[in-house]
């Protein structure tokens, strides 16, 4: 009867061993998300300190161009592990439109530089001889 109480604590002793280390080697996961403004671009699962692979197309956004991801207001650094949940921005830079002005002949006019969606200021008038503009 000792033998086989010695027996039943052995192999208890070993069960919960097994399943303690099962609980330890189970990997945790975190998710990763892509915002694009306050909408979801891209959600994706990643293993705890893996890297996470940038979205394959950049989001769109009228009148900009995309920048880089974003944590925090700096750039994402996808080499990096990731170890909790994280949400990356999609940071943008406003489209620049450049006007340029043939003055026929007349005195040159330089171009001026305009944002998406805004307006452009009358430039200079070009003077030319005989001319009126």
């Amino acid at each position: 009867m000792n033998n086989m109480k010695k027996l039943l604590l052995l192999i208890l002793t070993v069960g919960l061993t097994l399943t303690s280390c099962k609980k330890d080697n189970e990997l945790k996961t975190y998710d990763v998300a892509f915002l694009n403004g306050a909408v979801e671009f891209a959600n994706v699962e990643v293993n705890e300190g893996k890297t996470v692979t940038k979205p394959k197309e950049d989001p769109a956004k009228e009148g900009y161009s995309f920048v880089e991801w974003q944590l925090k207001s700096v750039a994402y650094n996808f080499a990096a592990p990731v170890l909790k949940d994280i949400s990356l921005d999609a940071k943008f830079g406003i489209n620049i439109f450049v006007i340029s002005f043939n003055s026929d002949g007349g005195s040159a006019v330089e171009s001026i530089n305009v944002e998406y969606n805004s307006n452009a200021t009358e430039p200079q008038k070009p003077t030319k001889e005989g001319y009126t503009f």
